[in-house]
């Protein structure tokens, strides 16, 4: 099996993948969030950062790390070597983001009890994805995997549950009669 670093050009499509990845992340994450400015504008702002710089750099920190997890280990271009790695990365964060704590216990403009929630928000979905893509024995769509190169109807037509306790995995059927549009057959993706 070849390893994304074995050849420069597929190492610089590699490149290329992670950061069109980590810049749709970004920019998803940026999307997402609901910033609004605290009503104190008048040369209060640098002592309102400064109370919450402690909190925004550990919100960054572990934004960052486990984007560089996500990125080097789950990309499109999947190895099981990697996934296996990322997988486990990603849980020793998750078991340090335990251990987080918020010092601010105001209920009003509580930025740390914010960012706390996205941290646990973004700790669930990278485990879910993680895992996911480890199970998934298979090509399909976005998930390009190295050891299993073909799509596999029989075994991974399916939608992937993914829950919390101990990253158990279900499966559900995927429903090919649609309610309201003509029915049309799963086939790979060609270029």
């Amino acid at each position: 099996m070849d390893h994304p670093d074995s050849g420069h050009q597929h190492a610089d499509l590699h490149r290329l993948i992670v950061l069109s990845d980590a810049v749709f992340a970004i920019a998803m994450t940026l999307l997402a969030l609901e910033l609004h400015p605290p009503a104190v504008w008048d040369g209060q702002i640098g002592s309102l950062f400064a109370g919450m710089r402690s909190a925004l750099v550990a919100y960054f920190i572990s934004f960052l790390m486990i984007g560089a997890y996500w990125m080097a280990h789950c990309g499109v271009f999947r190895f099981p070597d990697l996934l296996a790695q990322g997988v486990a990365k990603i849980m020793a964060v998750a078991e340090r983001a335990k251990r987080t704590q918020i010092g601010d216990k105001s209920r009003v403009f509580n930025t740390a009890r914010i960012e706390a929630l996205e941290l646990d928000n973004l700790m669930e979905t990278a485990r879910a994805t993680m895992v996911s893509a480890a199970a998934r024995e298979e090509s399909r769509g976005a998930h390009d995997r190295a050891d299993h190169p073909k799509r596999d109807d029989v075994n991974w037509l399916k939608h992937t549950l993914w829950y919390r306790e101990r990253d158990r995995l279900a499966y559900k059927p995927v429903r090919l009669q649609p309610l309201t549009v003509a029915s049309f057959e799963p086939k790979a993706r060609v270029y």
